[in-house]
């Protein structure tokens, strides 16, 4: 195991980049008259300026790069361009307005500078993982813009090329908790070439946050999702590609009310050859709502969001001894998860600002399984909670406060019914708890901000207290320093099995607990040291080193290689010890990022221990974004994996990755016997990326919209890398299933108007 100093490193890539001034005046075309009260934006940063009596206008602190600038004014023609920020200083832009009866509403347009570690939220030298829309939208390292993917890096891992959700700082895909604008949501992903189940359109921020305060159990980490609020016009974006097809629209209704709507169908590949049954089908919609009211003086907002999968794969190879497999013979794998929230706020001030938030959460799956010991076996489990918290919060002094209450009624059922086996297993259990928070950030002097928060929760499980405690401290006008503890719980544990190879695939977690069940309440204390520094305008460095000890794990039968629970569940316990490191560099035309991270992970039941399949030894990611032309991005991602354990598949497999290049997307085999846990020591994992984009802006029905284009190639040094080894029960030979070719992943078109 590596010893602490070995692995003091990390680093989540930070957000943000000294910037330069833009200013200038507007002026009337035909007379050069000074005009008032012009709108000069940069929208997709969510900035504008008004000009003055003199027509002068200023926007502070724009991050470097390509960006484009818009100014409209009732009675004039909107007006759009490009402009090449510099890294530091102030660049000077002088528009002329032709005068017109007719208004025009303005660009829509995306920053094409920012990504994850170079990104314009929030404060220089702050260490919170924080990603804007812009930020998502340029990842290089995804296919296409995702809302989840986007979060991948340094202490943030997956699983290449398969499911499992995201692994936080050791953190199985389960101990990840998900919020939307506040509300929790479970299962929030699909399976398949994008991951998170959110449109990049509908958001506005996401974040990856540890606080035992936030209402949802994370036992790693919990992500934030922030949606767009509606505009003052009707907006519409859209994209379709390969592998989705979806629309996102938001607008005003009537008295200070507005929408959002989002809804995406998406679908394993494009070709599927008739009577070929080893080819995946199914597909997969998610649907997003959002009202926003006036109420009281606050803001009101409904909220609703629907995640529906379904995929078929058969249940063996096409070809077993020169059997043909029957059309009909397929397991399936299907889930749905269920969100619907009312929120109210009061308006942010100097005084006290009560919230309010209920909701309903629900995640029905299922499984019709086929399996190679058991035969026919059917899956069904079912978790619904409802909540309510009441918030007060406050400005403290220079610092912000919060108190509050909230009270959840979590209730999960798990049923497995076999023809083999006479006896069903059934886990029915009712979690209710009552929980008081606090949680307080205050500066003391200039170098030094202290926070803390505390839940004490009793229930079902008793009363147990969850604190976190932090520190930063500036040891110099561009380095901060950061520690923290934090404590976290989670009473419902998933019975997926992340060690199966089809558990990986199918990602969706299956839940289970509450005190009559006998599953325990699963507890993680995290113990977390960081430096954040810019050495100089448009740099930044993050480390950070993590220790996580874990009690109370449910862990399946260690040599059960079904995807899900099939026997009784045993109580467990880990051990991580892990950091990273990360660097970007940002400069006018070009932005880079890299990160390496080591990680050690441990999980213990009775006498066994092993490495779990997702984690690895050592991974590392570089990536850059060139932009040749303010309209034209090239970005390419390079993503490997090393020390990486298995555990050896007993049975036969057949599987290809989604890829239009020979048209591959199968998966067939219903494998229930593991190898030795971890004993598999394979191969490094290696794959590069790269990706085109280009848009135009045009005008359309007197408005102006954008048209995009991009293609996404996947793996382009042709690396043959490994999921998984088969070794066949009978001849007892090592089958080596590999992951994605060479091969165009993506292709896609996106528009806004």
């Amino acid at each position: 195991m590596p010893t602490p100093s070995f692995l003091a490193v990390v680093a989540m890539l930070g957000t943000r980049v000294i910037a330069a001034d833009i200013v200038g005046t507007v002026r009337e075309e035909s007379t050069g008259e000074p005009v008032a009260g012009a709108v000069v934006a940069l929208e997709d940063l969510g900035r504008a300026a008004v000009t003055d009596a003199d027509g002068a206008y200023r926007l502070a602190a724009v991050p470097p790069g390509p960006q484009h600038l818009s100014v409209r004014l009732l009675g004039f023609q909107s007006r759009s361009l490009h402009v090449l920020i510099p890294a530091q200083g102030v660049l000077r832009v002088d528009l002329v307005l032709r005068s017109d009866p007719i208004e025009v509403d303005a660009v829509i347009v995306r920053s094409r500078i920012p990504i994850r570690g170079l990104d314009e939220e929030g404060e220089d030298l702050d260490p919170t993982r924080r990603l804007s829309q812009a930020a998502i939208r340029n990842d290089p390292f995804t296919a296409e813009p995702d809302v989840i993917g986007a979060l991948v890096g340094g202490v943030v891992a997956e699983t290449p090329e398969s499911g499992g959700g995201l692994h936080v700082r050791g953190g199985d895909g389960d101990e990840v908790g998900y919020l939307l604008d506040g509300i929790p949501v479970f299962g929030p992903y699909h399976s398949g070439v994008r991951s998170g189940a959110w449109s990049p359109d509908a958001v506005a921020a996401v974040e990856l946050r540890l606080d035992p305060t936030l209402p949802v159990e994370g036992l790693a980490a919990t992500v934030l999702v922030t949606t767009i609020e509606p505009g003052e016009r009707l907006r519409a974006r859209g994209e379709a590609s390969t592998s989705q097809i979806g629309i996102t629209l938001d607008g005003p209704l009537v008295r200070g009310s507005g929408f959002l709507l989002s809804a995406r169908s998406g679908f394993p590949g494009l070709v599927r050859p008739p009577d070929e049954p080893s080819y995946v089908g199914g597909g997969d919609h998610d649907v997003l709502v959002k009202l926003v009211a006036p109420l009281a003086g606050g803001r009101l907002r409904f909220l609703g969001f629907d995640n529906r999968n379904v995929v078929e794969a058969a249940s063996r190879p096409s070809e077993v001894r020169d059997v043909p497999m029957e059309p009909g013979e397929s397991n399936r794998y299907a889930w749905r998860g269920r969100t619907f929230g009312v929120l109210w706020d009061a308006p942010e001030g100097d005084g006290l600002r009560p919230s309010v938030r209920s909701w309903r959460a629900d995640l029905d799956t299922s499984f019709r399984w086929n399996g190679e010991i058991t035969g026919p076996t059917r899956v069904a489990t079912d978790r619904s909670q409802l909540g309510l918290l009441g918030a007060l919060s406050w400005r403290w002094g220079r610092g912000i406060a919060e108190v509050g209450v909230q009270a959840t009624r979590d209730e999960a059922d798990y049923e497995v019914r076999t023809d083999t086996d006479p006896e069903d297993l059934t886990i029915e259990g009712i979690t209710t708890d009552v929980t008081a928070f606090v949680h307080a950030t205050r500066p003391v002097g200039s170098r030094l901000e202290l926070s803390g928060a505390l839940a004490v929760a009793g229930g079902d499980y008793g009363t147990r207290a969850l604190p976190r405690l932090g520190a930063r401290i500036s040891v110099a006008p561009k380095t901060l320093v950061y520690a923290e503890y934090a404590r976290s719980e989670q009473a419902l544990q998933s019975m997926r099995n992340a060690e199966s190879v089809v558990g990986r695939i199918f990602p969706s977690e299956l839940f289970a607990g509450g005190e009559s069940t006998g599953i325990p309440a699963a507890t993680s204390d995290l113990g977390v040291v960081g430096l954040v520094a810019t050495p100089w305008p448009g740099a930044r460095v993050d480390l950070e080193a993590y220790a996580r000890d874990l009690e109370g794990l449910a862990v399946l039968d260690p040599g059960d290689g079904g995807p899900f629970a099939g026997t009784d569940v045993r109580r467990g316990a880990g051990t991580v010890r892990g950091g990273a490191v990360g660097v970007t560099i940002s400069a006018a035309r070009y932005a880079a990022t890299a990160s390496m991270g080591l990680e050690s992970v441990e999980l213990r039941v009775g006498d066994t221990e092993w490495t779990p399949s997702y984690s690895a030894g050592r991974s590392a990611r570089v990536g850059a974004i060139v932009f040749p032309t303010p309209t034209l991005s090239i970005r390419a991602g390079w993503v490997g994996q090393f020390d990486r354990r298995g555990s050896d598949l007993i049975g036969l497999l057949e599987w290809e990755s989604c890829n239009l290049l020979d048209m591959g997307c199968e998966f067939a085999g219903s494998p229930e016997e593991l190898g030795d846990l971890g004993a598999r020591e394979l191969p490094a994992y290696h794959r590069l990326d790269l990706s085109v984009r280009k848009h135009w802006h045009f005008l359309l029905l007197g408005r102006e919209a954008s048209l995009e284009v991009y293609a996404t190639a996947s793996n382009l040094l042709g690396t043959s890398n490994v999921l998984v080894i088969a070794v066949d029960p009978e001849s007892e030979q090592d089958a080596p299933i590999e992951m994605r070719p060479r091969a165009p992943l993506t292709l896609g078109l996106g528009w806004q108007f």
